[in-house]
């Protein structure tokens, strides 16, 4: 559950770095700063930035890195790329190979998140042993 709660941070992060390379690339470079600080984008930015590190931690000291960077990185990237298609309007590839490899390398990303483990056999195991 932390590795997915970090990667749905990360990937909001990673939406309003879209956000703000959006607003800075619209306006001229004396226009983009006031329009930049106006938007949601930067606190956006900010905030589940910050939020995404301490929750990385915590994480990190309660959990195996083998479980929750996978996890993260997967939901990130497959989050950034959903939500980026609906948040920003962007349309999916007209081409039907260019559209299949995006759908077909969205199922595989998440079959495999699915399929690792979901605790630590080896721990529970050896804890068992002990009583």
């Amino acid at each position: 559950m932390y590795a997915v709660a970090i990667g749905l941070l990360y990937g909001v992060s990673s939406l309003a770095i879209k956000g703000v390379s959006g607003r800075l690339t619209t306006a001229a470079p004396g226009d983009a700063v006031p329009a930049l600080l106006a938007s949601p984008y930067p606190h956006l930015l900010l905030l589940t930035g910050a939020f995404g590190l301490v929750l990385s931690q915590t994480a990190l000291q309660r959990c195996r890195a083998s479980l929750i960077v996978p996890v993260c990185t997967t939901v990130t990237c497959v989050f950034s790329v959903a939500g980026g298609t609906v948040a920003f309007g962007e349309p999916l590839p007209q081409d039907p190979l260019r559209l299949v490899l995006r759908l077909g390398g969205t199922a595989l990303a998440l079959a495999v998140m699915l399929t690792l483990p979901r605790h630590d056999a080896h721990r529970t195991t050896h804890e068992g042993n002990r009583s």
